[in-house]
Order: C-alpha cells, then structure tokens, then sequence
C-alpha cells in the first residue's frame, strides 16, 4: 500500500525549521574585507591576501583592479591577514572576526625592491701584494709600470745587512748608511737623492713612518725599527702620479706589510764582527679567534745596542 502525502500541517515545520537552521548559520558568520594601498596612496591591484587562524588551510583572495578584497562567511574568531606582492614588503594585521558583520581591514604596503648586486673595478696597489709572481705579469692589476709588489719568497732570498735594506727590493732603490747607524738611512730613487726619506713616503702595516717635521727635513723617515723576517711584501710605486699616498710622496712610496700568522715559530741567532750579536725569537699562537702576532729582536755590536719588539693581531 503506497503512503499518502504528508499532512501540509507538517511540511509547514519542516520550512521554518530548514529557514531557522539558515538564519542561525548566516548570523555566526562575518565578512572581512578592505583595501590594498601604495604609499602615494594608489590601489594596488593583484595583491595575494591569506586569511588564515594558525588552525586549518588559510583562505585565500587578490585584490581586484580597484585593490579591494573580500573573505565571505568568516567563522568568529582570531585571524592574521597577509599581503604580499612582488617589489613590495609583506604586510601582516591581526584581526577580530565577531559572530556577525562586517569587518574591514585595510592596508598600506612599502615598495622593498631586492636584488643581487655586482660590483666590479679595477685593482689597485692594495691587490698587487696578492698575486703570485708579481714580477711577471700585473697585466689588470698595476695602473702603470711604476706600480708593482715584491713578495716574501723574493725576500727570502736576499741577504740583508740593515734593516731599511727591504726597500732595496723596490726597483731602481737604493739604501745606504749615513753618518753611523743613529739616523735614518740614506735613500735613492732612479738616481736621485732623497735625503733621509722625505720625499719617498713609507708605511709598516698602515702605519705612516714619515715625520710631519724633524731637524733633517719634514718627511724623515727612519725604518730601522723594521724586523726583515716579519715581512710579508712591499708595494710600491714610484713617481709623483698617485696623490692617494700623501705629500711625502713626492718620488714615490711603498707600504711594507707585515706577517698576520707564522707557519711555525721563528728563532734565529747570530753573530760576527765587531762584537756583532742578534737575536730573534717571534711566534703568531691562537688567541681567541684570531691569531697574536709577537717577536722580540735584540741586537748589539760594540759601542751599540738595541732592543726591538713588535706585537699585532
């Protein structure tokens, strides 16, 4: 037996019930909405926007090309609202989503344009001590055949009497003693004397040697402090064209650099002549993260003596 239709008395509940469950849903929902603006204040269009809890899949929307967006039935609860675009900084608003309404979130994002940079140049006299035989090929690296390094393994093989005697390296320098061994050293340069060093400036590990002003001239430059074994090269360049080195370069200059770390550590003795004596004992250990660089020099022969220490890190 085939049932008969429902009374219409109960079709009637079942419509309010289904229209009540309806309004119930509706009124525990929200909508999140706003714009999307530069800093000059224009709309920005195409802008991704995530509205996510930190509890399930964000929803995701883009600004339209008026830069507005829209999120419908938002649950109540706290969310974080992200805007991001390309060339510009992404940009986060935590918000409140009540039961019901309308909230409006707007937006300001800053133009952050990133990008790997390349910077490129020539080489200058502070690279010359880095390549490895310097003597045959500064091709890109020198500005002029003026410029040029000498390198510790061309010390090496030098002897040396004196200790301003490493200039001697840099081509067409000469050193000689003046008046004893109290005073600076005699230098020339292509044939030209230059008194006690007053027109050839001088460094020893950046630090400037000439003397604003001495008896024998402004410029006095006394390198006898130097410890030879120390040395790890010597650029130079010759000539009055580099204005960089200062006013004592008149005929040129040279930046002697030290050692910053020993393969092992240096004793070296000697003796001769005259009473002659020298001692050496210099070490580079490990001192945090980087290494201390010490010598201790001591040197007599009759009627002189001296004591040289050097420290760096």
């Amino acid at each position: 037996m085939r049932p008969g239709p429902l009374p219409w008395i109960f079709r009637a509940w079942v419509a309010v019930g289904v229209w009540l469950t309806a309004s119930v849903v509706s009124a525990q929902t929200a909508f999140v909405s706003g714009t999307v603006l530069d800093e000059t204040g224009g709309v920005l269009p195409g802008v991704s926007v995530e509205l996510g809890s930190g509890q399930g899949r964000a929803a995701m929307a883009v600004t339209s090309n008026h830069g507005d967006y829209g999120f419908e039935q938002v649950a109540p609860g706290k969310y974080q609202l992200s805007f991001m675009l390309v060339n510009f900084a992404t940009a986060r608003r935590k918000v409140t989503v009540p039961a019901s309404g309308v909230v409006r979130v707007e937006a300001v994002l800053h133009l952050a344009l990133s990008a790997d940079v390349t910077v490129t140049g020539r080489r200058t006299v502070a690279q010359l001590a880095d390549v490895e035989d310097p003597a045959a090929n500064l091709i890109g690296v020198a500005q002029s055949a003026s410029q040029g390094a000498i390198t510790a393994r061309q010390l090496d093989v030098r002897p040396m009497m004196r200790a301003g005697e490493v200039l001697e390296t840099v081509p067409g320098v000469i050193i000689s003693q003046h008046s004893g061994e109290g005073k600076a050293n005699q230098y020339y340069l292509r044939g030209f004397n230059l008194d006690h060093g007053t027109d050839f400036a001088s460094t020893v590990a950046g630090m400037p040697v000439n003397m604003p002003t001495h008896a024998h001239g402004h410029g006095y430059s006394d390198l006898n402090f130097l410890i030879p074994e120390l040395v790890s090269s010597v650029q130079y360049s010759k000539g009055p064209y580099f204005a960089d080195q200062g006013d004592f370069a008149t005929a040129g200059s040279a930046n002697i650099n030290y050692m910053n770390v020993l393969e092992r550590p240096l004793v070296r003795l000697g003796g001769g002549d005259e009473g002659f004596g020298r001692a050496l004992v210099a070490a580079s250990p490990v001192v945090g993260r980087g290494h201390l660089l010490t010598a201790v020099e001591i040197e007599h022969n009759d009627a002189r003596g001296l004591c040289r220490t050097t420290t760096g890190r």
